[in-house]
């Protein structure tokens, strides 16, 4: 279940996004008390004080607008309760938000060096002070997020002792230089890695982690399935293909690859390479995660 938020909450996540050195809580949580060392400029500071009473206004102005939409929705409860429900849960957010706002403009900006920023997440933690401002869909958004947070460090810790330790242990300084940059094609490249790894590697017959995503963990399985028709011989030069960091993987042995030997480094490709390995999918943000804690 989701709640609908408000404009000026939105705007809010956004602004303490840019005002936190890690960012987002999910980049700093699992890290929290080292996090907490590093403050931000005070230049940020300054602005995102600026922000604050801007988007406190801009809330004040949603709560009006909201309780006009929730008067004249009321009328049509007849027909539907739907818009009623959605404006009232927008009055929620712009009341919350406003509180929020002028909480973090007169304390938090000053005194936190990273401050939540989802309105779920400052619910629930305000809530253990204040009972009413916590509500369930905000108790399970937190779950959720562990959950995600959790997947994410599996994912780090998988990357460092699986892939990154063997594969990387004697590159060049130019390809630390890339680690510390997040390359892109590295993290193709490992992401690949890890997916052979649990297509024909040492997890071959391992549950498929929560880490990938669903679409990633479907072509995991398929290709497994495809494995007991692959040549021996090939897969292990295939293996070795994929040891190099910037193999490519599109050639072997001084040959184009046949379609079925692309088959494993390309599963799931395509059409889903964005949804594979998109900034934001969890092994995407286990990889940053990975190249940060090894340089």
């Amino acid at each position: 279940m989701t709640v609908s938020r408000c404009l000026s909450s939105y705007a809010m996540s956004e602004l303490l996004s840019w005002r936190n050195p890690q960012g987002s809580e999910e980049e700093w949580l699992t890290t929290a008390h080292q996090a907490q060392t590093i403050a931000p400029p005070l230049k940020k500071i300054i602005y995102t004080e600026l922000g604050l009473l801007v988007l406190a206004v801009a809330a004040l102005v949603e709560i009006v607008a909201d309780s006009l939409f929730i008067f004249l929705s009321g009328l049509y409860c007849v027909v539907s309760t739907e818009p009623f429900k959605f404006f009232m849960e927008q009055l929620q957010s712009s009341r919350f938000t406003l509180f929020w706002a002028v909480a973090n403009a007169l304390i938090s900006n000053f005194t936190t060096n990273h401050l939540l920023t989802h309105e779920s997440s400052a619910r629930d933690f305000i809530g253990y002070i204040i009972t009413p401002l916590s509500r369930s869909v905000d108790k399970q958004y937190v779950i959720d997020q562990d959950i995600r947070l959790r997947n994410i460090d599996h994912g780090k810790n998988f990357i460092l002792s699986e892939v990154l330790e063997e594969t990387f242990k004697q590159v060049d300084e130019t390809t630390i230089s890339r680690l510390k940059q997040h390359d892109y094609q590295l993290r193709e490249f490992v992401i690949r890695k890890a997916m052979y790894i649990y297509i024909a590697g040492s997890k071959k017959d391992a549950e498929i982690p929560a880490f990938f995503t669903s679409i990633t963990r479907e072509s995991i399985a398929r290709e497994r399935l495809k494995l007991a028709q692959y040549p021996k011989d090939e897969l292990e030069a295939f293996k070795t293909a994929l040891m190099r960091p910037e193999s490519t993987a599109l050639y072997l042995k001084g040959r184009i690859l046949r379609h079925d030997e692309k088959s494993i480094y390309n599963a799931g490709s395509n059409e889903s390479r964005i949804r594979i390995l998109g900034p934001e999918s969890l092994f995407s943000r286990s990889f940053r995660k990975a190249c940060d804690s090894i340089l």
